[in-house]
Order: C-alpha cells, then structure tokens, then sequence
C-alpha cells in the first residue's frame, strides 16, 4: 500500500469488527423471519443496517471536522448525512410497504438530485468554507428527500417511457465518481487511505442503491453485495480518520505540554538568575558604598573588599552573559585549581576549587551588609563549577541574613571520608516545623517568609549539577544547612575533618571552635580584620 497508516490506528482485527456489525443485524432478521427473506427483501434490510451506519460515520467525521476545522471534512459530513438519512428514509418506506419501490425511475430522479448536491458540495470543498452546521444541514436535507420519496412513490403517476432508468442510474453513479475523486484527490491534511476507502465505498453504495431500481438480471444480488461493501468501506474509512485525529491530537498536547514544560523551565531559569543576581548586586552596591563613604578603613579590609568587588563583579557578569551555570564560559572562574580537571554530571568542565577562595569575597559582601559571620580558612578544595558552588552558597548565607536578621552565621568547611562538606548554620529562629524538606520545593516558602521561595530549590540544583547533595540537618537552635560536594586535592594543611561519609552538620564543638580560632570579627564601621 503506498501510503499505510501509521501503527496501532487499523488493523484486520478493526476490520473484522465492522464486518461483523454489518452482518450481524442482517443474519438475525433473515435467521428469525417467518419465512426466509427474499433477495429483496434481505437487500432493503442491509440498506437499513448500512444506511445507519452511513449516518452514524457522519458524525464520526462531523466530530473529526469540529476538532481539525478542515473544510474538507465539514462537507464531507455533509454528504455523508444527505445519504444516510435519506437511505434511512427510503429503506423505511420499503419495509412498511410491499418491500418494493413502486416508482423506481422517479426514486431514480431523486437519488440524482443528491448525487448533483453531493457533487457541489464536493466541488465546493477545494475553496469554499462551509458556512452552515454540516450535520444538521445534511440531515435536513436528507430527510426532506426521504419525505419527497414517501410522496413520489404514493400519488406520482407512472413517470413517461421516454425516462431511461438505466441512464439516469449511470448519471448518478458517474456524479457519485466525481465526488469520490474529488475527495481522493484532495490535498488536505486527510490521510488518503481514508479518503480513499470512503470515497470508494460511496461510490460502491451509490452503484448498489442504482442496482436495486433498475430491471436488469442479477441486479438485486449485486445491490446487496456493494451495499454491504460500500457501508464496510466507509466505516474503516471514518474511524480511522477519527483514530488519525485523535493521535494528531494528542500529539499535539504532548508537543503543547514539552512546550510549556521547556517555557516554564527557561522562566525557572530566569528567576533563578534574577535571584541570584539581586543578591550579588547587594553585597556589591553594600561593599562600594563602604569604599566610598569610610575614611577609616584599614588597609587590609579595603583589600578585601576590593577583592570581593572583583570576584563578585565577574561572577556577575558571567551570570548576565548565561555561563556562570555552563563552566565552559571565556576565562575560568577564580578559585580553581590547575591540572584537576573533570566532567561533572551536568555536562560540564568541573576543576578543583579552592573553597577558601570562593567563600571569602561572601563574608565579605555579608560582613558589609552588617552581618556577623564566623569563619576560618581551612585549606579545604572541593571539586565542581566554582560559579555553582558560589552561588550556592551564597544563596544559603543571603537566606540566613532574611530570615534571620541579627543572628550570628557560621561557616565551616571540612573533609569528611573523601568528601567535602561545607556547613552553614545560624542562631536564628530555624526553618519551620511544617515546611522541612519541602524547603526545597520551587515556590515553598514558611507562613512569616516574604521571599519567593526559590532560592534553595536552585541551591540545591545548583549543588546537585556538580554532583554534590544539599540536605538540612537537624539543629537544636538556627538552621543548619551541609553543602556535601566531591573532594578535591590539597591546598593546605589545616583541615578540620569530619567522623563518617554522611552529610552531616557540623558538630556543636566544631562549630564553637570557630570563636577561638582566628575570624573575621566586625568593624563598629562595617570594618573587620584577620585576628591572629
């Protein structure tokens, strides 16, 4: 076949069905009438079985018409509803009757005026809209037929000799033909194995229904045979185009559903990058303010926040370019280390970092907030994309200064097991008990909370693409948060190591040894100094 339908829309299984449909009807009123159906007889009850069936696949396509809006399909329906409920009609009038027409060659003229309908009708589909409701419009027209057929066939005198029944039969068919071909020949986005079996099977019922009127030997057998045909033809034909559309249509919800999946992930991204963009700026505005407006600063703080300025400023300009989450971006993050290079899960170029290096220039933009915050160099490296593990970081220190204003924030890096693991934990009034884990989920946030509920969600997003973990660990008091990432070389001989490979908390000790370990302490000015 040169154009099959895609798997899984029509089978023979399909096929069998609707044979059976058609058959099943017609074998039981020749199985229980008293006495067996003449060939007549049976034929003006196969015009009744497949007459509903006609009908019933006007709807079908009426269906397919109202969800493609293709014009094609609209008059298609159409034509399909003239015919079925005008065969309806007139296999009524038969079966009520003597089960014969008694005007066949004037139920000739009427079946051309719906082959001439259904002619127009199928020429008008190439570039006239369907103005009309297709299947009430049909139905109208099918059943004032029918009502003509009733009138005719009572009280019409026997039509001249000079009307020759079989040449108006052949008309009818070649008008039926033309139909067809049309609808065959239609370029539309109709599949052609379906228009193909209904415009054939149009064809074969309109050849059979002409069979039943003409006096020509073996015409009634062959009417009963292309009748059935015709119905099974044009059955297949309109349910698996609704298959078809069907398919198209989910298809398109799925492509629909992707689009708005990627739409919401780029606004994701977007809000991430705002986020982390408004902290930085903050920390920056805070720090060249302090550069500006102090006089007294020492020259060791101004270094420092000097530093941070520059460290701060390329992060950002990295963020506004789109490669501070692509680590591939022209020159490489400061903080990294030569000759440890790696992929890290996300596709990325992840180096040994220097923790010491990245977490500097975020006391410092904090300390010039106002904030307190302990932290000692540990010589500690981990291995990932420094921009990711800053901005990680620098969301958990931004969500500490929040949330809670006043409390002392604690940072501490530290091996545990061949891992590396950063703990940032404040004083503070902690997460809420009904929030938890779920801290991490885009847009949950705690009842008090003004933020936008999504600067853990990309932490931990940001964590997990350098193919580390981000957990809240239980406190007695504050918040504690474990950035667990994958261990780097060496930089330095003061470690402070964890007991155990889990991401854990830093211990109370570990934590309270920072106050006696050289720190970052506050200038009454904003200042701070190294003690020793």
């Amino acid at each position: 076949m040169r154009n099959p339908l895609p798997p899984g829309i029509w089978g023979w299984p399909a096929t069998a069905l609707v044979l059976l449909v058609t058959a099943a009807p017609q074998l039981f009123f020749q199985l229980t009438a008293p006495d067996a159906l003449a060939v007549n007889q049976a034929t003006t009850v196969a015009q009744v079985v497949v007459a509903s069936l006609c009908a019933a696949s006007a709807v079908v396509v009426y269906f397919q018409y109202r969800v493609s809006r293709l014009q094609v399909l609209a008059w298609t329906s159409l034509g399909m509803a003239i015919y079925g409920t005008e065969s309806i009609g007139v296999a009524m009038i038969q079966l009520s009757g003597s089960g014969e027409i008694l005007q066949p060659v004037w139920t000739l003229m009427l079946n051309l005026d719906i082959a001439i309908a259904v002619a127009v009708a199928a020429y008008l589909s190439r570039s006239r809209t369907c103005r009309v409701d297709p299947l009430a419009t049909g139905t109208l027209i099918g059943l004032t037929v029918a009502f003509l057929h009733s009138l005719i066939d009572t009280t019409s005198p026997a039509p001249p000799e000079w009307l020759p029944a079989v040449g108006i039969g052949a008309l009818t068919i070649a008008l039926w033909t033309f139909s067809a071909a049309t609808l065959v020949r239609s370029t539309s986005p109709v599949h052609p194995w379906v228009t193909h079996r209904i415009g054939v099977g149009f064809v074969a019922l309109a050849t059979g229904r002409v069979a039943g009127l003409v006096d020509v030997p073996g015409a009634t057998a062959t009417a009963l045979v292309l009748t059935n045909l015709g119905g099974i033809l044009v059955v297949c034909g309109s349910l698996a185009g609704l298959r078809l559309e069907i398919q198209r249509h989910e298809e398109w919800l799925e492509s629909l559903g992707s689009q708005l999946a990627r739409l919401e992930e780029d606004q994701m991204d977007q809000r991430s990058r705002l986020h982390e963009i408004t902290n930085t700026v903050a920390g920056i505005a805070c720090a060249s303010n302090l550069i500006r407006s102090s006089d007294d600063l020492s020259e060791q703080y101004r270094s420092r926040l000097e530093e941070m300025l520059d460290r701060e400023s390329a992060r950002l300009a990295r963020i506004l370019a789109g490669t501070a989450d692509e680590g591939a971006a022209p020159g490489a993050p400061d903080g990294t280390l030569d000759g440890s290079d790696s992929a890290d899960q996300g596709g990325r170029t992840a180096t040994a970092v220097d923790l010491d290096t990245l977490i500097r220039p975020l006391v410092s933009a904090q300390q010039a907030l106002g904030r307190e915050i302990r932290w000692k160099p540990s010589g500690v490296s981990a291995t990932g994309d420094a921009d990711a593990i800053t901005e990680a970081l620098n969301i958990l220190l931004d969500n500490s200064r929040k949330h809670a204003p006043g409390a002392t924030t604690t940072v501490l890096a530290r091996e545990v097991a061949g891992s590396t693991e950063v703990v940032v934990s404040d004083d503070g009034p902690g997460i809420a008990p009904e929030i938890g884990e779920r801290s991490f989920t885009w847009g949950e946030r705690g009842p008090s909370s003004k933020g936008q509920g999504i600067g853990l969600n990309v932490a931990r997003t940001r964590v997990e693409r350098c193919g580390g973990s981000l957990e809240v660990a239980p406190a007695e008091v504050g918040a504690t948060f474990v950035v667990r990432l994958l261990g780097g070389s060496d930089t330095g001989p003061d470690r402070v190591r964890g007991t155990n490979g889990r991401a854990s908390r830093g211990t109370r000790g570990e934590l309270d040894q920072l106050t006696d370990l050289p720190e970052l302490a506050l200038h009454q000015a904003g200042t701070f100094e190294e003690a020793s």
